[in-house]
């Protein structure tokens, strides 16, 4: 008896010890510096790859201080923000103005030539956010991230051209995404039309004397800007334009061009009125309304080409600046350049690369490939210290009716891939999702995966990427790729081509159902069934219940970080464990129970199904690997023990490499449904309902009905 206790123990701290290390493992590399980063001046602990944490974190604090959704005072300090950084580095930002379903847009755009480009990779983030976020998250980190890309890529050799962009409304739909694509052939053409006036109020010509050098403008005139809610409030009342505060002014420079741009104004104005009347108004609020609350919401497609989208013309003269004054941070130059709109803009794209965040903690995950990105997933492989994703996570995505700026993209047939902080998802798109409850090494996590990825594609050969690699524009939704891929932190990255994984749980089927055959009557198989169900219940009831006694301790509510939420997962963990348990101690009172069958048959089901789902639809490629695996697993650790007689703490050994690949998955399904705890907590004890029949072999020996083993 004690030796079948031994046995037990040694059987559940391998099962337990394996899903803690898989979990842990995941977490994003910490910081070097520790909590002193918090406080530190930029530059006081660089990453090797040249990245700097601390300067990111001053970044970002000074970035989300505040919500700045499309259209307010906010938004036009963090474009002021956001220019200042760029220039820092010694480069003039490229602006794309534009309006797009009546929301005035501008994209920022930095361009880095190389040397000898094979094609062009072209890295993106919004800088705008839900009306009550200050998006230290969603998108501060991806911000961040393409600034750290660009303070470092700067200084440095390049092969190929690299193209930031900052994109601007994708709260609102993917808006500015859809703006920088525009006019592109694989995209909806265009229409053309001139900025609203009082966006042309704020432009100024060159300072004189100094070519290619801005203009000023007063503080009165930045004042009114960043006093104003709504834009076109300030070109409202002539006494509040600025243009016409220093037109009669002889003693400033540019008073000769005020009359021909007053001028400019009123036809403009003229020409907006006669066209926007109330009733258009009211129809275009109610709508982008409607969009904006789906924007906000956890699903929500977004990435159909929207309608109406407006450009800025190429024939509009140079443009200058607008200075802001200390309410807006002090020495903040925000600047309109001239942008000439190309006819194709994704022409020279070999590949896009994402950033994103829903939570506030832990790595960063890449969840989305587009078509034709085996080479781009090599090559993260390579890169990437701390690979984390998995090719079931990119395809559970597609399922879901999300999107980001990689969609409009992807539906283009580009390559690119998709990476996103998605722990503690509880503060997306909250007031909660602040620069002091954002984890920096997340954010550290993040930086470090850009800049790595960005250093790599600069120096490679992108021939074989780009228009003509991928299998061409794709069906809303769909995930592409031609290489499977599972990351193994801190073991790296595995990739393979062609769906090889799945003649693994092939050959386990083939034993599997000979045992079924042979050992199972109709009466044996309905038995077995409710044995795998009766363990099923147990282990979630068991979790569901641990999870409610933990919430009731430390009350009021448990914090939805990334740590909190694996807090709670251990404990779901321990409660099913202790439930699956209890079912075997209840049913070791009367026959020996049998849930194997029950295993076999729920998880061979599971592999049939996504071996399936991978051979009918390409784009599901590597979906079915863990399955497979488990299935292999889960027939070997049956063999052993029921077949051989073996002890369970080998069938423990067969298993552990299935509790190792499904952790991850198993984490990252809790951490995205923390938005709420209740969700979190219900999906996680089915999860591991499902996964308390892998328990079977191990609960139940070959040697004495109902023996605790």
């Amino acid at each position: 008896m004690k030796g079948q206790q031994l046995d037990s123990t040694a059987a559940w701290l391998i099962l337990i010890g394996t899903l803690v290390f898989a979990v842990v493992s995941l977490a994003p590399p910490e910081v070097p510096g520790g909590r002193a980063l918090d406080g530190a001046a930029p530059g006081a602990a660089p990453l090797a790859r040249g990245s700097d944490p601390a300067r990111a974190v001053a970044t970002r604090e000074e970035l989300a201080s505040e919500p700045h959704p499309v259209g307010s005072a906010a938004h036009d300090v963090a474009l002021a923000e956001l220019l200042g950084w760029i220039r820092a580095t010694g480069l003039e930002p490229e602006l794309q103005y534009g309006i797009v379903r009546g929301r005035e847009l501008t994209n920022v755009i930095v361009r880095l030539a190389g040397d000898d480009s094979t094609g062009t990779v072209l890295m993106s983030a919004h800088y705008d956010t839900v009306p009550k976020s200050p998006g230290a998250g969603d998108d501060g980190a991806g911000v961040v991230a393409l600034l750290e890309t660009l303070r470092v890529l700067c200084e440095l050799p390049r092969r190929n051209d690299l193209v930031l962009l900052f994109s601007d409304g994708e709260e609102l739909g993917l808006l500015g995404a859809h703006l920088f694509a525009s006019g592109s052939a694989r995209g909806k053409p265009s229409e053309v039309d001139p900025p609203p006036a009082h966006k042309l109020a704020l432009y100024r010509e060159e300072a004189p004397g100094q070519p290619g050098r801005p203009g000023q403008l007063d503080t009165e005139a930045a004042d009114a800007l960043l006093d104003q809610s709504d834009p076109r409030a300030e070109v409202a009342d002539d006494q509040r334009n600025p243009r016409a505060e220093v037109a009669d002014d002889q003693r400033n420079p540019r008073a000769e061009v005020a009359d021909e741009m007053d001028a400019a104004i009123r036809d403009l104005l003229a020409e907006m009125d006669a066209e926007m009347d109330a009733e258009m108004d009211a129809e275009m609020d109610a709508e982008m309304d409607q969009r904006l609350a789906m924007a906000r919401a956890p699903g929500g497609r977004r990435s159909g080409v929207p309608r109406e989208l407006v450009a800025l013309p190429s024939h509009l003269p140079s443009l200058g600046s607008v200075l802001l004054d200390g309410a807006a941070r002090a020495g903040a130059l925000l600047a309109f350049t001239k942008l000439a709109t190309p006819t194709d803009r994704l022409a020279e794209v070999a590949c896009v690369l994402n950033f994103e965040a829903i939570g506030n903690g832990g790595p960063a995950l890449m969840f989305e490939t587009g078509p034709g990105s085996a080479q781009l997933v090599q090559l993260w492989g390579q890169t990437a210290r701390h690979p984390v994703g998995n090719s079931l996570a990119a395809v559970i995505y597609g399922w879901m009716p999300n999107d980001t700026d990689l969609s409009v993209y992807r539906d283009r047939g580009m390559p690119g891939l998709n990476f996103a902080i998605a722990g503690g998802s509880g503060h997306y798109h909250s007031p909660a999702d602040t620069p002091e409850r954002f984890d920096r090494d997340a954010l550290a996590h993040m930086g470090d995966s850009a800049v790595a990825l960005a250093r790599g594609l600069v120096g490679a050969d992108l021939g074989g990427l780009g228009p003509g690699a991928g299998p061409g524009p794709h069906a809303q939704g769909s995930v592409s790729r031609d290489r499977a891929f599972l990351g193994l932190p801190p073991f790296g990255l595995l990739t393979w081509s062609g769906p090889w994984h799945l003649l693994l749980g092939l050959a386990a089927l083939v034993p599997a159902l000979a045992a079924g055959r042979r050992g199972l009557s109709a009466v044996g198989l309905l038995r077995a069934c409710l044995d795998g169900l009766g363990l099923m219940l147990h282990a979630g009831a068991g979790a569901g219940l641990c999870a409610l006694l933990a919430l009731l301790l430390v009350r009021p509510s448990m914090p939805l970080t990334y740590d909190g939420i694996n807090l709670l997962l251990g404990v779901l963990v321990a409660g099913a464990g202790a439930g699956a348990e209890a079912w075997l101690v209840r049913q070791g009172r009367g026959r020996r129970p049998d849930p194997c069958p029950a295993a076999l048959l729920v998880w061979g089901g599971l592999f049939v199904s996504f071996a399936m789902l991978e051979l009918t639809k390409p784009a599901a490629l590597g979906a079915g690997a863990p399955f497979s695996l488990t299935f292999a697993g889960l027939v070997l650790a049956c063999l052993l023990r029921q077949r051989l007689g073996a002890p369970a703490w080998l069938a423990a050994l067969a298993l552990a490499p299935a509790a190792f690949v499904l952790a991850p998955v198993l984490a990252h399904l809790t951490q995205l449904a923390s938005q709420s705890t209740q969700s979190a907590v219900v999906l996680a004890s089915g999860l591991l309902a499902l996964g308390a029949l892998l328990l079977a072999p191990v609960l139940v020996g070959p040697e004495t009905p109902g023996s605790r083993t």
